[in-house]
């Protein structure tokens, strides 16, 4: 049965059994808790399909996972594929620094005679390099992403910086990646097995639009599988507005969660 909100994932379920199937193009994987079913179900689409059985998931989408089943988590990284991208930009030996961006900073739309200056270098290439990343594993990195995004088709000097450092950010974290516990602990008084959201707004932050920006993230099992930050889509009169802004496109991904 596809699940309504999501046609792409099908799900196969008893009284006292569960079988998850989430398809993305022509990957697929298995979720279950019955070898029986995850048996009979794997033999069926065999059947129907030509497909290659790889075993335990260890790769999927360019994200490695690792299973411990001793500790009951699972953890998502993409650290070969943030060294891939760091190569291909010629960042591959820069130095690292701790944040994503530097202190403070503010990006304005390039002149003319700016993005003259900086069009040899490939910017929206690497943004989108890097986007893949922050989509994938790295909420961490949305804040950078998105505002580095609202210069990639007029990028001047100080936008390729600060696109430079954020490739250094990531040269020391690439081992960064997201856990999905079990039960391992409480993290912000969160139950393993709900849904928890947080959202926030700032007031008036782009300096060239004076839009505010909605920031939102959704946990479960410890661990994000949910996050945006985005310029909000009109100006709103006061810091208020921009929170119930924010909390109403929150909602919106709370109920489709």
């Amino acid at each position: 049965m596809q699940t309504f909100a999501d046609h792409l994932v099908h799900v196969y379920e008893t009284e006292d059994s569960v079988v998850l199937l989430p398809l993305y193009v022509d990957d697929l994987l298995i979720g279950y808790h019955d070898d029986h079913h995850m048996e009979c179900i794997r033999g069926t689409l065999v059947q129907h399909f030509k497909m290659v059985i790889a075993g335990p998931a260890s790769w999927v989408l360019g994200m490695c996972v690792t299973n411990d089943l001793l500790a009951g988590c699972i953890t998502l990284d993409q650290m070969q594929y943030i060294q891939k991208v760091l190569d291909k930009f010629g960042m591959a030996d820069c130095k690292p620094v701790p944040t994503p961006l530097p202190k403070k900073t503010i990006l304005h739309r390039a002149t003319d005679q700016e993005a003259h200056k900086a069009c040899s270098y490939p910017y929206l290439q690497a943004i989108g390099s890097i986007m893949y990343t922050m989509l994938g594993t790295r909420p961490d990195i949305a804040h950078a992403v998105s505002t580095l995004s609202h210069f990639a088709s007029h990028p001047g000097t100080p936008h390729i910086h600060a696109l430079k450092h954020l490739f250094r950010y990531l040269k020391g974290t690439a081992d960064y990646g997201i856990v999905y516990s079990q039960d391992g602990g409480s993290l912000l008084g969160c139950e393993a097995n709900s849904i928890y959201g947080f959202t926030d707004s700032d007031y008036a932050m782009d300096p060239d639009t004076h839009r505010s920006v909605s920031r939102a993230i959704f946990l479960l099992a410890r661990g994000p599988i949910s996050w945006s930050l985005r310029l909000q889509s009109t100006i709103s009169q006061s810091s208020t507005e921009a929170e119930y802004v924010a909390s109403t496109e929150a909602t919106k991904e709370a109920i489709w969660l």
